[in-house]
């Protein structure tokens, strides 16, 4: 994988495919590495949730009720429009897993 921090987590692979640019996840993510109570795993996990909050919905989107729930149809029908599923780079992780099928 290009530009991975290598760390083995699913949300450096979403970092790679994502569509959307993350001008306000990378500005927070940089913030949290300067202080030293945050582990990579939190400011990971923040980074996903500011990315999805922030960089991928309008303004309209942020001010609704109506935020991301994985469980939620509209939810997994816009997460196609914001990650690149398709990528090249997911081939190996779909070739791993199909081996368990």
């Amino acid at each position: 994988m290009q530009n991975s921090s290598k760390t083995g987590e699913l949300i450096d692979v979403l970092k790679e495919i994502k569509i959307k640019d993350s001008i306000i996840a990378d500005c927070v993510n940089n913030c949290f590495q300067q202080k030293e109570d945050y582990t990579d795993k939190e400011i990971s996990d923040d980074w996903l949730h500011i990315f999805l909050k922030w960089d991928s919905c309008n303004y309209g989107e942020r001010r609704s009720k109506e935020n991301f729930r994985l469980d939620e149809k509209v939810t997994v029908d816009k997460l196609h429009t914001i990650f690149d599923f398709g990528s090249r780079i997911l081939d190996n992780l779909k070739n791993y897993l199909s081996t368990f099928i």
